[in-house]
């Protein structure tokens, strides 16, 4: 038998590695790139026709079908407040979808057919809250509003539509009662309304952490929408959490991820067929840049589903890979899914 080229064997290996990696959307320093995950491509996305609303864009969300993104315009490149926009991933036919003066700060693509989109904001009637709009309207305008939930600035909130049974909302949400973000969760009729009241997703505190200490929030649910990922903080650490969701949409236990070195992880998101999660994290040193871990290696000797309570318990310290894509505020990864 030929041995095969050391040379050889390293090309294939090089292209194997360049053809397995996903692209994502990202903002770098109030405006949207697009890279691969392993760093190479970088372009920039410059939204065409220019929004009206603001040259300082924020929050990209692409859509399930992976050819569209939707993403904040606004006038400030640090305060993430505006108006939604979307356009192709390749920035042509941009429309916007709100008001001016929506005050919109993060919007998320409906799972099913990717011609609505909730967004907090403002509704038709100046009310905030998270709201309802269509992206195939004829002209701009504020939505209906579909939950009352109070949605601070940076919680975050996702769509999980089970196998069976109906829609529903996962928001993280400001406790005033002890000053911590946990997360709840409830369902979303067909008509623009939340049905009866949110549903605690348990919070599992670990030990030796206080409840009070332990803030959940950016929850994002998977492609398959049979995954909850959520930023975890508690004194001097930060990390993400990881739940199982069956197809009932029942959600599962926690299993912790601890990050080394990182003050706060600002933004979530699932590469294509949910390989990878995506995050966007400040460093101790104040750095903001883009990372991912390997959803199959991470989960190696878990079941999401059945976690034990010693798994349950504790945190899984993981290094994750940074995706280099040169200095800057770096924020807000978002997949670009290939059904």
């Amino acid at each position: 038998m030929r041995k095969k080229s050391p040379l050889l064997t390293a090309l294939f290996g090089l292209v194997f590695m360049l053809g397995c990696a996903g692209k994502l959307v990202y903002v770098k320093d109030a405006q949207l790139f697009k890279v691969k995950d392993n760093g190479t491509g970088q372009v920039s996305v410059i939204p065409q026709p220019a929004p009206t609303t603001g040259d300082a864009y924020h929050r990209p969300d692409v859509n399930h079908q992976g050819n569209r993104v939707a993403f904040i315009s606004g006038p400030d490149p640090i305060y993430a407040l505006g108006s939604i926009w979307t356009m192709n991933i390749d920035g042509t036919s941009a429309k916007q979808i709100t008001l001016d003066g929506s005050s919109a700060d993060m919007a998320r693509w409906y799972p099913e057919n990717g011609q609505s989109i909730a967004y907090y904001g403002k509704d038709a009637a100046g009310d905030f809250g998270i709201c309802s709009v269509r992206t195939d309207l004829g002209s701009p305008a504020n939505g209906e509003k579909i939950c009352d939930t109070s949605v601070f600035d940076y919680a975050g909130f996702d769509f999980n539509k089970p196998q069976s049974g109906p829609l529903q909302i996962v928001f993280s949400h400001y406790e005033a009662s002890d000053l911590s973000f946990k997360l709840y969760r409830r369902q979303v009729e067909v008509v623009p309304s939340c049905t009866g009241s949110p549903a605690l997703i348990s919070p599992y505190p670990l030990p030796g952490v206080d409840p009070v200490d332990l803030d959940e929030r950016r929850p994002v649910i998977s492609f398959a929408q049979d995954m909850l990922v959520s930023a975890v903080e508690w004194p001097n650490v930060s990390g993400i959490r990881m739940r199982g969701i069956d197809q009932n949409g029942t959600i599962g236990a926690p299993l912790t991820i601890q990050f080394q070195g990182f003050q706060r992880v600002t933004g979530i998101s699932f590469s294509d067929n949910d390989k990878k999660i995506y995050f966007s994290a400040q460093t101790t040193a104040g750095d903001h840049n883009l990372y991912y871990i390997s959803v199959e290696n991470t989960l190696q000797g878990f079941d999401l589903l059945n976690l034990t309570s010693a798994q349950i318990s504790s945190a899984l310290q993981v290094t994750p890979e940074k995706i280099e894509v040169g200095s800057g505020r770096n924020l807000w990864p978002s997949g670009i899914n290939k059904p």
